[in-house]
C-alpha cells in the first residue's frame, strides 16, 4: 500500500468508518499528522477493521484498541508489530489506569467503544488527562448516544 489516502485504505478494510461519512472528516484532521511517530488509542475494536486502517495509515504509529470482549488477534488479522490490543471495559477506573500507566500519553484518542453516554463521560474522565497538548480527542457515533 503505496502511501494511499485514508480512504483508500479504509476501503480496502471495508471499514464502516466510510459509511458513516467520518473518513473524509478524518483525513482531514490527520493527513499533516501521519508521518508523525503517534501512540493512538481506540476504545472498541470489533471487528478490528479500524485499527489495521489506523495501522495502515500511521506507519510510524502505535496503535492501542481496547475492546471490553476478548479480541482473538490472529483471526482479525490484528498481529501486527504497531498494533496491540487490550481486554477491558472503558469506563473502568482500574484498567484505563493501568493503560495510561502502560502509554502515558496519547496523540489521538477514538471512542467508538459502547456509545452510552455513563461510558462516554467516564472514559473521558478517565482519559482526557492523558490526551498530548494539541492532541485530538474524537467521541463517535453520539448520535446513538442517549
Amino acid at each position: 500500500m503505496e502511501n494511499q489516502d485514508l480512504k483508500k485504505i479504509a476501503e480496502n478494510y471495508k471499514s464502516d468508518k466510510i459509511e458513516h461519512g467520518y473518513i473524509e472528516i478524518y483525513e482531514n484532521y490527520f493527513q499533516e499528522l501521519r508521518e508523525n511517530n503517534l501512540t493512538i488509542l481506540e476504545l472498541g475494536v470489533a471487528d478490528g477493521k479500524s485499527l489495521l486502517t489506523w495501522s495502515d495509515y500511521f506507519k510510524n504509529s502505535k496503535i492501542v484498541g481496547i475492546d471490553i470482549h476478548k479480541i482473538n488477534l490472529e483471526e482479525k488479522n490484528l498481529n501486527k508489530d504497531n498494533i496491540e490490543v487490550h481486554e477491558g471495559s472503558q469506563s473502568d477506573e482500574n484498567f484505563i489506569s493501568e493503560i495510561i500507566k502502560k502509554y502515558k500519553e496519547f496523540d489521538i484518542i477514538i471512542d467508538d467503544g459502547s456509545h452510552l453516554s455513563k461510558d462516554v463521560k467516564k472514559s473521558f474522565e478517565l482519559l482526557f488527562p492523558s490526551l498530548k497538548e494539541n492532541g485530538l480527542y474524537i467521541v463517535e457515533d453520539i448520535q446513538t448516544s442517549y
